[in-house]
């Protein structure tokens, strides 16, 4: 059975220009829509499918099960929470989603139903600084978040 992924949704009127999970960028994600000709409706979410796996060194750039550690950034700030996905109640095969607006994230199960949820904390401008870009062979363009996950 194939793994599931975590469809990001990102429900703000800005480009979500980093989208990191364990240490390394996922993708970035557009605004959503201003509702122009030949747009979505406006207010519909851009969204990023980030794959799941299960072993932690497989974890940059996708969600664990376990704890991951995910880091965005809009250009009004620079923002991390913690997301736990906790195997036994979600199969690696499961779909789920994750939606994030300016100042909360919403964790939700493939039936729509809010898991989890929490507010984005603001990481200070010295965080930005030390999120560097990193070449990943296998992945591209990546960000480097200090391992031991502590804000400097």
């Amino acid at each position: 059975m194939a793994n599931g992924s975590v469809y990001v949704f990102n429900m703000f009127s800005e480009t979500m220009s980093l989208f990191s999970t364990n240490g390394e960028k996922a993708g970035t994600i557009e605004a959503w829509s201003a509702g122009g000709a030949g747009q979505p409706p406006r207010f519909t979410p851009a969204a990023l499918t980030v794959g799941r796996v299960l072993n932690a060194n497989e974890a940059p750039g996708h969600f664990l099960n376990g704890i991951n550690r995910v880091v965005v950034l809009w250009d009004s700030g620079l923002y991390t929470f913690t997301l736990r996905i906790d195997g036994s109640s979600y199969p690696i095969s499961q779909d789920l989603a994750l939606n994030i607006q300016a100042d909360r994230w919403q964790f939700l199960d493939s039936n729509g139903t809010v898991a989890q949820d929490g507010k984005l904390e603001a990481g200070p401008r010295r965080l930005a600084a030390t999120v560097a870009m990193q070449e990943t062979p296998a992945r591209g363009r990546g960000v480097a978040i200090p391992p031991d996950g502590r804000r400097p």
